[in-house]
């Protein structure tokens, strides 16, 4: 294998790692700040529905 070939294959492989992390990371945040505020956000879509349901005259 030439040393061009190879350092492209190289290359693509390390970006291919950059974006795993960049992806892992982003999960890792969205899972700690649905754990973090997820009792805050349950109660504002508890709060919308009431409002939909009252405005509507739902069940």
């Amino acid at each position: 294998m030439t040393h061009g070939l190879r350092d492209r294959l190289r290359a693509r492989g390390q970006g291919v790692v950059e974006y795993g992390l960049i992806l892992g990371g982003s999960a890792l945040v969205t899972l700690v700040t649905l754990v973090v505020l997820g009792p805050v956000l349950a109660d504002v879509i508890q709060l919308i529905t009431m409002l939909i349901e009252s405005a509507t005259g739902g069940p």
